[in-house]
């Protein structure tokens, strides 16, 4: 019998909270904390009604609650996420949004945050404005009334809890896992190492994970993904663990890879990607130089770039261009390049996204 009174409260909030009554769904179920203490359906409903009342201290401390329950859960690690952006907590935010992600690498809510914490109307000071009940997870069935109905009945019970069992399953991580990551140093390679050729090889310790990953952080959060992708390929080069590399995977997902010449591009040189071409695999890369040995048909576009040579006087380097678009170029035109670094058995070749001319040299 009580668990039926427990379960008719709930539904009792659950409509309170669809008709968008949320200080009755406070005032229904704070009173009843010790009842539902070990219920995450319990806190999502209470935190949610708190936190769409811009009660934000509530709300948190019983998403944590939640969270406390159910370690591996996308959907609680976005709404403490939620909750730090709308103190203007950025650097947490991102934090546990990216928790989020690293989870459930398809947690739209979590991107949809991710990408307006970008823009600038995601930086103000004010972000209230975001909240709507439609960037909340989904805490309430969809036929409310009718299973209010059904719980009259000794079925409607049983349908309950059969659906509550697979409406509310709570997954959820520690929060901490993530960012206990190290700032490596490279290290020289064994002559003897035949497996790690090419490869950039570096040690870290707890302390620099933690740090690389607060850098990475405030790249992110500049939209420097260029410098915010040469970190991570730093740890996927590392001997961290699998646990580790795979979140550094899923950040990477995250990452724009549509650069153009108005992205913040890092001044990475030839011999930088030369010396370790794996730690800039994927890195937008803008160079200037002239155009020499073009090979082309009807499948391919490529040449060799003399990197510097625009005056002839300094050449840093040649690395062979491939064009996947329609282009019209001369050997000996002068040009800047944006492409990406591509890593291959041998070194390295770029893989232009854009080209232009440099008027004033051709």
């Amino acid at each position: 019998m009580p668990k039926i009174i427990k379960d008719r409260v709930l539904l009792e909030a659950f409509e309170f909270y669809r008709r968008k009554k949320y200080q009755a769904v406070t005032n229904l179920l704070e009173p009843l904390l010790y009842n539902y203490r070990e219920s995450n359906v319990y806190y999502m409903v209470l935190a949610s009604a708190f936190i769409l009342q811009n009660d934000y201290s509530a709300a948190y401390t019983y998403f944590l609650k939640a969270h406390e329950l159910h370690k591996e859960d996308a959907n609680i690690l976005y709404c403490l996420g939620l909750v730090h952006f709308l103190r203007g907590r950025i650097p947490d935010a991102i934090k546990y949004l990216l928790l989020a992600i690293s989870f459930q690498d398809t947690h739209q809510l979590s991107k949809k945050l991710l990408s307006h914490i970008r823009t600038d109307q995601g930086r103000g000071r004010d972000n209230s404005s975001y909240l709507r009940t439609k960037t909340l997870p989904k805490v309430v069935p969809a036929n409310v009334s009718k299973i209010l109905t059904w719980t009259i009945t000794p079925v409607g019970v049983i349908l309950l809890a059969v659906l509550g069992y697979f409406l509310y399953p709570i997954l959820l991580p520690e929060p901490d896992v993530v960012f206990s990551l190290p700032k490596g140093q490279l290290i020289n390679q064994s002559s003897e190492d035949t497996n790690s050729t090419n490869r950039a090889e570096l040690l870290y310790t707890s302390d620099d994970v933690r740090s690389t990953f607060k850098e990475i952080e405030d790249l992110f959060l500049s939209e420097k993904d260029a410098q915010a992708r040469i970190l991570l390929n730093s740890i996927l080069l590392s001997d961290v663990t699998t646990e580790v590399r795979t979140k550094a995977e899923h950040v990477k997902t995250l990452l724009n890879d549509e650069p153009n010449f108005l992205d913040h591009i890092p001044e990475v040189t030839y011999q930088d990607v030369l010396e370790y071409p794996l730690l800039y695999e994927e890195v937008a890369v803008s160079w200037s130089g002239k155009i020499a040995n073009i090979r082309s048909n009807d499948t391919r576009f490529e040449f060799d770039f003399l990197i510097g040579y625009v005056n002839q006087q300094l050449l840093e380097g040649i690395v062979e261009v491939r064009v996947p678009f329609p282009i019209s170029l001369e050997n000996e035109d002068s040009v800047e390049i944006l492409g990406i670094v591509t890593p291959d058995q041998q070194s390295f070749y770029i893989n232009a996204v854009s080209i232009r001319k440099n008027i004033a040299e051709n």
